[in-house]
């Protein structure tokens, strides 16, 4: 059951022996990658990834596991078809009955997608702020429930309170009372 939990996992599952050799891959690295099982078996681990990971990179890799450490760690790596993606990788060691380290198994995910979408996040507040700070009229963004998002230095001024007092509260707030 263990072998069938593994195999039908959505994140990408690659096992290696202590050598960093690849024993098994599951359905959904394949699918990631590209390779076959067949292709990945014997392959060293990282056969995917450009060179910018270098000799050091892999060396403390090895060290952490080593010491029975968790190693996380997100970079670039490539299809079989030569596309990159980035991903975060998570790799522990599996100790045997009396302590020895075993094989090595790592959890991978895509996350080029996730890191694509925050780039753009960022790129919008960067040019909702430019706008913001340009104008010199008030402006107050309010999300669907009327809680304030965002808002320039000119409401600030206009309604008399610092930042840290306006983010958050319901536009009401700055309502008189009838």
């Amino acid at each position: 059951t263990q072998s069938a939990a593994l195999a039908a996992a959505a994140s990408a599952i690659v096992i290696t022996n202590h050598n960093g050799l690849i024993e098994w891959v599951n359905l959904a690295f394949q699918t990631m990658s590209g390779y076959t099982l067949e292709e990945c078996v014997g392959r060293p681990f990282g056969f995917g990834s450009p060179a910018r990971q270098n000799k050091d990179f892999w060396g403390e890799l090895q060290k952490t596991l080593e010491q029975g450490n968790v190693w996380e760690v997100e970079l670039f790596s490539r299809t079989k078809d030569g596309t990159s993606y980035q991903e975060k990788e998570t790799i522990s060691a599996v100790a045997g009955a009396r302590g020895e380290i075993r094989p090595y198994i790592a959890i991978k995910e895509d996350i080029s997608e996730r890191k694509r979408f925050g780039a753009i996040i960022i790129e919008r507040e960067a040019r909702i702020q430019a706008i913001l700070g340009g104008a010199t009229d008030s402006i107050i963004i309010i999300d669907e429930q009327g809680e304030i998002q965002s808002f320039n230095d000119a409401a600030l001024a206009m309604f008399g309170y610092d930042r840290e007092e306006l983010t958050g509260q319901n536009v009401r707030f700055l309502m008189p009372d009838p």
